[in-house]
């Protein structure tokens, strides 16, 4: 990805959001965690990492952002925006 900021993936629990790294090849220290705190959050989970990276300083003007929206691991839609 270049310089990213974050990469933000839709969390259901922190064990699927491991294999879906894993399988992905996605960087552990790039990806925005709220599962763990949070739980499932369902369609605001997006947002809410993004709220939280920026609160955190991880998340800069001009950073690379994914945005990955896996559905039950049937489908999967992906958004690369600069932030």
């Amino acid at each position: 990805m270049g310089r990213s900021g974050v990469i933000c993936v839709h969390q259901a629990s922190l064990p699927s959001l491991r294999t879906f790294c894993d399988r992905f090849d996605l960087p552990a220290e790039k990806v925005e965690v709220t599962t763990a705190e949070h739980g499932n959050l369902v369609a605001c989970t997006l947002a809410v990492q993004l709220a939280q990276a920026l609160e955190a300083g991880r998340l800069r003007r001009g950073d690379l952002v994914a945005l990955v929206g896996p559905a039950s691991g049937i489908s999967t839609a992906t958004m690369v925006l600069r932030w």
